[in-house]
């Protein structure tokens, strides 16, 4: 009886074991042209993965600012795919989640400092001059990284900010070159929307003065 409380004692100490080893990651920030670009978030190894022999993490972002797209760029030394992620609606995971998994079965593996693992990539919903984060969390999949000696290792992450420009792109539909400004104007308003969304555009007008009938058409 004794024999078998020293295995498990031993046992539990040496998968329990928690490294100073750290593994550091890095978010790169992303700032695109306008709502609805797509926004790819490199997920750098800047430091510490070294001999790991697995890896697990969850990434969080506001479901309201960006729209998970997929994963691409993956580490061939890894030897990722899209099925080492879950995204939202994925079992367990919810809207503003995505998350990751990846264990050698047969070696660890080392990487170079600054090694990009792989893309998140996202659409952009937020409107001109916002900004939101993509980060590492532990929910739903908690933080675990452990190496070829069963030694978990510590995680320090910097998040990514992803920004949509204020300037935006030119607006398509810029006003005509008018010989006369007191001219009446008839001017429409520049919305930005989701696919398959209904959208409402302003009419307003300019130099209204004196006017006794008008037709037109109005074009998109």
């Amino acid at each position: 009886m004794r024999k078998m409380l020293f295995f498990i004692f031993f046992f539990v100490g040496v998968f329990t074991h928690t490294s100073n080893a750290q593994l550091a990651l890095t978010l790169q920030n992303v700032e695109v042209a306008a709502t609805g670009d797509v926004a790819s978030v490199d997920v750098v190894a800047t430091s510490g993965f070294t001999n790991l022999f697995s890896t697990q993490m969850s990434f969080g972002f506001d479901s309201l600012q960006l729209q998970f797209v997929n994963v691409t760029n993956f580490n061939t030394t890894l030897d990722l795919s899209s099925s080492n992620f879950s995204g939202p609606n994925g079992a367990g995971v919810k809207n503003g989640q995505v998350t990751f998994s990846w264990q050698d079965g047969q070696n660890a593996k080392t990487l170079a400092n600054g090694t990009l693992l792989f893309k998140l990539n996202f659409k952009t919903l937020g409107a001109k001059c916002t900004n939101s984060q993509v980060q590492v969390t532990g929910k739903p999949l908690a933080i675990e990284i452990v190496d070829a000696n069963f030694n978990y290792i510590t995680l320090t992450s910097t998040p990514s900010t992803v920004s949509v420009k204020c300037d935006g792109p030119a607006d398509p539909c810029q006003e005509p070159a008018c010989d006369n400004p007191s001219n009446f104007k008839l001017i429409g308003g520049v919305k930005n929307a989701k696919p398959g969304t209904q959208v409402c555009i302003p009419i307003s007008v300019k130099n209204f003065t004196n006017i006794e009938n008008g037709q037109g058409a109005i074009t998109w």
